[in-house]
């Protein structure tokens, strides 16, 4: 007869390790179902014959022997009786547990707010710091009619935005081909300068930067200083700019050796004391690229070559999209060509120089040709089969 209940004590041992398994384990949490059968477990696993027994041992004194364990046969599962802990103990250990899971899930509870709190913060952080503003720089009315001329250029719709501003230094940010070419443009007053990669070439950003002319009230002579803007796009594809300015030393002579030494010196006093720089020779002699500040009080990049002594000067943001070229004439028997020679900037605006033979024509009578020669004073030739009778 006692043969059924073992057989249950069995079956309930197992679900009892099960729900201690998952009450006393890490991370354990029970539900209010489980959590009652497992206390039922427990009550029947103290007295598994008499579970009246549990209430008489939790309500006796001290002083009251603890009552002998039933005897079990060997073949009725007795580990399920023989190996119970002292009711005492068991219920502090549920009592510890109750307490223990109240905490962890005051703590979880607490630990879940935080971290929806701290994705929040980040999330309002980064956009206010890279998000795009359309309305984000103030622009004035000549502002306003100069971004309306840009939008009226060859952008996307929509794509224009105003990035970055200082003092009168202002970044705009456009894209062309539906956002195949992604484009940064500098103004600065009146004058501009842009600068357009392909999306996929991006990778180390774009910049543009030119040289203002800097009036300093305590000397007579005109320096150069510089503003440049550098722009990364985001993997959002969201422009982030930084405008700098910064000042221009002049270029020193000791840089160059010999005659080129006293041709930069002489170049120096003729205002190009700044950025100054050989690009390559002609005819023997340093072809030169540098920056001065012209009457008018703008800044030109000159081309300069000695062996023709021809100085030929643009705005830097048309040498930087153009180039700054001069052609040599000559003279070779009855054919006229001329040599051309152009300074060229790669996109981090480094120059460089290119040197090509123009196309000859044949002399035509009349034609008057103006031929370099030493001294250096210009001399008139008559090309062969001119009419002398006129």
């Amino acid at each position: 007869m006692r043969g059924v209940p073992t057989v249950q004590a069995e079956t309930d041992a197992d679900e009892l390790r099960a729900l201690q398994r998952r009450a006393y384990g890490r991370d354990g949490i029970l539900t209010d179902a489980e959590t009652r059968r497992l206390r039922e477990l427990e009550d029947a696993r103290r007295s598994p014959v008499t579970p009246p027994a549990v209430e008489t041992r939790v309500d006796s004194s001290p002083e009251q022997p603890s009552p002998a364990p039933a005897d079990v046969p060997d073949d009725a599962g007795g580990h399920a009786v023989v190996d119970a802990p002292e009711p005492e103990a068991i219920t502090e250990d549920r009592r510890s547990f109750s307490t223990v899971r109240r905490v962890l899930r005051r703590y979880r509870v607490g630990v879940s707010a935080l971290a929806v709190m701290t994705v929040a913060l980040g999330v309002g952080i980064g956009g206010a710091l890279f998000a795009t503003r359309a309305d984000g720089i103030a622009l004035s009315a000549a502002q306003q009619e100069r971004r309306d001329a840009l939008a009226a250029a060859d952008f996307d719709s929509g794509s224009l935005l105003a990035v970055a501003q200082d003092e009168d230094a202002l970044a705009w940010y456009a894209t062309k081909d539906d956002g195949g070419v992604v484009c940064l443009i500098l103004d600065i007053g009146d004058r501009s300068q842009s600068n357009c990669l392909p999306t996929g070439d991006i990778g180390r950003g774009l910049s543009v930067s030119f040289p203002v002319p800097i009036d300093d009230p305590e000397d007579d002579t005109r320096s150069l200083g510089g503003v440049s803007a550098t722009m990364l796009v985001s993997t959002a594809g969201e422009p982030m700019v930084a405008l700098q300015r910064r000042s221009m030393s002049s270029t020193s002579s000791s840089q160059f050796a010999g005659a080129e030494r006293a041709r930069a010196e002489e170049l120096a006093d003729e205002g190009f004391a700044f950025s100054l720089t050989i690009v390559g020779s002609f005819r023997t002699q340093p072809v030169w690229v540098g920056d001065r500040v012209s009457e008018r009080g703008e800044v030109e990049k000159c081309l300069i070559i000695d062996a023709g002594d021809l100085t030929t000067c643009e705005s830097p943001s048309d040498a930087w999209e153009s180039g700054i070229d001069a052609r040599i004439d000559g003279v070779g028997g009855a054919e006229v060509g001329s040599t051309v020679l152009e300074a060229r900037f790669t996109r981090w605006q480094t120059p460089y120089l290119v040197i090509g033979e123009a196309s000859a024509s044949p002399g035509a009578p009349q034609d008057t040709v103006r031929v370099e020669a030493p001294p250096g004073d210009p001399i008139v030739v008559e090309p062969p089969g001119r009419d002398s009778d006129g």
